[in-house]
């Protein structure tokens, strides 16, 4: 979660991330409350560009925001958002990009293509994401940067109010996070059909420790993703942001069993 990108690429949050990504050599990067309206942004300062002085040997990348709600011009805030970004050798490998498909910039995500295999005679999973004439398929990688509103606050520009507001005026009576984990859930299960790996980045604005039924934890489980810091390391849990106080991480990072942790 980087609470905000700020509208200039040469602020000082942006440079910070610029540097944090060369040096440590980031191929994947999926941010999450990115809390930017990027077409009331001036030409020049879209995230696109913002890549070109990172990555020297080629990027791809997809930012996520809310579609639905028309912005001034002057103004580029906008809460909520996300945007996932491959960066030099992974970049080549880029298949496809997508966009929560409600519009509301929940989530982003990248395609990378994997190895090639010969289909396996017993892999249904992958047989149902492929033509009876093909005998090779790849085991493609989806990276996704996800954000869920937190739970209801007070004025219509929070996040969650946002995506109430959508749902109404499309004559729906949905509960925004609800609503995010089943589109989410069902789009990671789509994705798994299809016979990808995936790796989820979110900001689930929940304690992800928990494992209790109801818990996005456990709701992640249901799906076939694992929690990939809280499993290599299960011990005593920490904050993942500055201004959590509580000692619960509320961010984490998904992974599919066939991603090498």
């Amino acid at each position: 979660n980087v609470n905000g990108i700020p509208a200039s690429a040469t602020g000082w949050k942006q440079q910070q991330i610029n540097q944090w990504l060369k040096e440590e050599r980031v191929g994947i990067a999926l941010l999450a409350e990115t809390n930017t309206h990027w077409p009331s942004l001036p030409e020049g300062q879209h995230w696109n560009n913002r890549m070109r002085q990172v990555a020297s040997k080629g990027y791809y990348s997809v930012a996520a925001y809310n579609e639905n709600r028309a912005r001034p011009i002057a103004l580029c805030s906008q809460y909520g958002g996300c945007v996932a970004t491959i960066l030099n050798s992974v970049a080549h490998r880029a298949k496809s990009f997508g966009r929560d498909p409600t519009k509301l910039g929940r989530w982003a995500y990248v395609r990378i293509q994997g190895k090639k295999f010969a289909m396996p005679a017993s892999d249904d999973q992958v047989r149902k994401a492929s033509n009876a004439s093909r005998s090779r398929f790849s085991r493609d990688l989806v990276v996704v940067a996800a954000y869920r509103p937190n739970p209801p606050g007070t004025g219509e520009s929070t996040v969650w109010a946002q995506h109430r507001s959508f749902f109404r005026s499309q004559g729906r009576q949905r509960e925004p996070r609800e609503a995010f984990m089943v589109d989410l859930l069902r789009a990671i299960t789509q994705w798994r059909d299809e016979g990808c790996e995936v790796i989820l980045g979110v900001d689930a604005n929940e304690d992800i420790s928990s494992t209790k039924s109801s818990s996005f934890r456990q709701r992640l489980r249901d799906v076939g993703m694992e929690e990939a810091i809280l499993q290599r390391h299960p011990g005593r849990t920490a904050a993942t942001q500055h201004r959590n106080k509580r000692s619960k991480p509320i961010d984490g990072i998904f992974t599919t069993s066939g991603v090498a942790v």
